[in-house]
């Protein structure tokens, strides 16, 4: 380009040349400096554009818009078959069939869903521990002389506090929760510490047979576990 303008220049001066060719020339200089200047302009355009795509794709903008979306979706999908709702679609809804095993239970497929199968594991686990610590620092509620075939342990609420506080602190409420599936038994709705330190508490079943119900209910929730994430990373 620089070798053009100065051959153009000697052209433009010299003055053996006509007044209308020097013009010619003039206007041909101008019109390749704007092309040229056009053409540049045009290059870097294109490359801020591919520079602005590369940035929208992975911009982590983007990424969060999607997921907005995606559970701004979900909640519309959740408001349609809500009753409750002020949806037009919710009035028209039809009556949920609901089995008498799947009521009071997580939608399937859901997350409160795998919450309560991660809390069965939990709670049948401490349930589990607290029965071995009844049989293992516990009595014989009868003799081998008075009941041979009687499997049932015996331990004081108090004991059995000052025992398993250093394993967990919800000794009442897995107590609780052991007495509804029968495992053991206690007089009142509710223990105290010291108020009911001389209540009971007795172990209904042999440990053995309860470690098998309990572990069968771990294996199951682990199962179901194990399906529901197989079956989210599927879709």
């Amino acid at each position: 380009m620089n070798g053009y303008s100065c051959n153009s220049q000697h052209v433009i001066r010299n003055p053996n040349l006509s007044s209308s060719y020097k013009q010619r020339v003039r206007y041909s200089i101008l019109e390749s400096v704007k092309t040229q200047k056009l053409r540049e302009e045009n290059n870097e355009i294109l490359i801020n554009f591919e520079a602005y795509q590369k940035w929208r794709h992975d911009s982590p903008l983007k990424s969060k818009v999607a997921l907005f979306n995606k559970v701004a979706d979900k909640h519309v999908q959740g408001q349609a078959v809500n009753p409750f709702s002020n949806g037009q679609k919710a009035g028209s809804l039809a009556k949920p069939n609901i089995s008498r095993e799947d009521y009071g239970k997580p939608p399937k497929g859901s997350l409160s869903e795998l919450r309560a199968f991660k809390a069965t594991i939990h709670v049948s686990r401490e349930m589990m521990e607290l029965c071995d610590v009844i049989n293992q620092c516990g009595e014989r509620l009868f003799s081998e002389k008075e009941k041979p075939d009687d499997p049932r342990m015996v331990i004081s609420f108090g004991e059995l506090f000052a025992i398993y506080t250093a394993i967990s602190d919800k000794v009442v409420g897995i107590l609780l929760r052991a007495r509804k599936y029968k495992f053991v038994d206690f007089e009142g709705e509710c223990l105290f510490q010291r108020r009911d330190d001389h209540v009971p508490i007795i172990l209904l079943r042999p440990i053995k047979e309860i470690r098998q119900i309990l572990n069968d209910r771990i294996n199951e929730a682990m199962k179901a576990i194990k399906e529901s994430e197989a079956g989210e990373n599927f879709s």
